[in-house]
């Protein structure tokens, strides 16, 4: 007997110093009820990735999703709690910053479903590169790849129609 997510758990994290609350933000917490949509200060917040991990166990997310510097994050999450992911143009290589060592290091055995999105005009974060890392440490079988027409940010609508397809594809049996 298969199930359907009616109402998923939503965690979205926002890239590295993007406003808050973000246009994304404000997207899945009007079009989601149960959302984990934290300011995340990847600058100045040395245990910023245990207290999101700590956090993610108590409200169990259904999907992760991340932008950029949130996507690295999303991907590091979800080795560690096994939670499918929706990766927009993640910072998985070439990070402007050296963030918290925690991130760096703490990486788990599970290779949840996977998304990826990115956005073949990047000038922040290249799409190639990023494309071989995820081969390199992620079952292919579980993951998916689109290259957009778009740079490193993606629209209102770019964002909606990812995000109703990862629940789509990633949530359903």
């Amino acid at each position: 007997m298969s199930f359907k997510i009616v109402e998923p758990r939503i965690a979205f994290f926002h890239g590295l110093d993007s406003e808050y609350p973000s246009d994304k933000t404000i997207y899945i917490q009007e079009n989601y009820r149960y959302h984990y949509t934290p300011h995340m200060d990847y600058r100045n917040d040395d245990n910023l990735f245990e207290k999101t991990y700590q956090d993610l166990l108590e409200f169990k997310p259904d999907l992760i999703i991340g932008n950029s510097m949130g996507g690295w994050f999303s991907y590091s999450l979800s080795t560690l709690l096994n939670v499918p992911t929706l990766l927009l143009n993640p910072a998985v290589q070439g990070r402007s910053i050296a963030i918290v060592k925690d991130v760096v290091t703490r990486q788990g055995d599970f290779r949840p479903k996977s998304m990826c999105v990115f956005g073949i005009n990047d000038d922040v974060i290249n799409p190639y590169k990023s494309i071989d890392y995820l081969k390199a440490h992620q079952s292919l079988e579980n993951m998916v790849f689109y290259i957009g027409d778009f740079g490193h940010r993606l629209d209102a609508e770019a964002f909606d129609r990812y995000s109703k397809l990862a629940i789509h594809n990633l949530l359903q049996p």
